[in-house]
């Protein structure tokens, strides 16, 4: 059941892990690549994703999207050491359910104290609103705090 949207990761590292993560929905799946640690240096993960996005005609989809937002807190939770998580969020970081996500789940949103830069409608440029985001998980209790 493919609904007009898809995901692919491309990588050089070669020593990486790669496997498909269910956020709630099996046709809308994630990517996870965990980089092996080396010396002092920890695994480092990465979640890429693309959630559904909110359509006027198919009023489903925005709960959808704040179910995989919920699936992507979870796998936050579930990182032991420095991660991201990135993709099409199909959301702008004035949402509610973003700022939901961020604030459970003790994420953060990587264009705080930044800016913003408008993703879609690429058309638009710098009229556009930013809805593809980079989140950084840092465990803050484990000493993890370099961004």
């Amino acid at each position: 059941d493919w609904r007009g949207a898809g995901i692919a990761v491309m990588t050089r590292l070669p020593r990486c892990s790669m496997r498909r993560v269910e956020l709630g929905f099996d046709w809308m799946p994630a990517i996870e690549l965990v980089f092996p640690g080396e010396a002092e240096k920890p695994p480092f993960s990465a979640l890429f994703v693309h959630t559904f996005s909110p359509k006027i005609n198919d009023p489903q989809r925005t709960p959808q999207r704040d179910v995989q937002l919920e699936w992507i807190g979870k796998w936050s939770r579930e990182q032991s050491g420095k991660a991201l998580i990135m993709g099409d969020f199909n959301i702008t970081p004035w949402s509610p359910a973003y700022g939901a996500l961020l604030r459970e789940y003790r994420l953060f949103d990587s264009t705080d104290y930044r800016g913003f830069y408008p993703s879609w409608p690429a058309s638009l440029g710098w009229l556009g609103i930013p809805i593809d985001q980079a989140i950084v998980v840092v465990r803050v209790d484990a000493g993890l705090l370099g961004l």
